[in-house]
């Protein structure tokens, strides 16, 4: 079963997360959780797969799903369920993100809604705001 869940200790300590997140990092999450940062697990069958972090302080998306879980829609199910936290909450009235060029998160931004910006010659620029994002789910 796939289920997203507010992210605790416990979860992201969970074996597969716990291979690319050091203990540092995930005492950082807790503690920015504490402050009002939005940080999101998916778990498949009960393990977390993967995470998702709202900054309030940059009001940027940040999602991470292990390898061996990549391009089965996760990432899609955790960032949607984020994304509609932030707004539910009242955390932002927009969401921006900067993808690398060439990276499949350009498609997944995509995907959620984002609208492209602007652009350089390595990243992508995007933005969603709480009525566009409304519209779409």
């Amino acid at each position: 079963m796939t289920e997203v869940k507010r992210a605790t200790k416990e979860l992201l300590n969970s074996p597969l997360l716990a291979e690319s997140l050091n203990p540092q990092l995930i005492e950082l999450f807790i503690y920015n959780q504490s402050l009002g940062t939005i940080v999101n697990c998916i778990l498949l069958d009960d393990l977390a797969v993967g995470y998702c972090l709202y900054s309030i302080e940059n009001n940027s998306l940040s999602i991470n799903i292990n390898s061996c879980f990549q391009n089965q829609g996760l990432g899609y199910l955790l960032g949607t369920k984020t994304v509609e936290d932030v707004f539910n909450q009242n955390k932002s009235e927009k969401i921006e993100i900067t993808t690398l060029i060439g990276r499949p998160s350009n498609a997944l931004a995509l995907k959620m809604g984002f609208k492209e910006i602007s652009r350089n010659e390595k990243e992508v620029f995007y933005k969603l705001s709480k009525s566009e994002f409304l519209n779409i789910i």
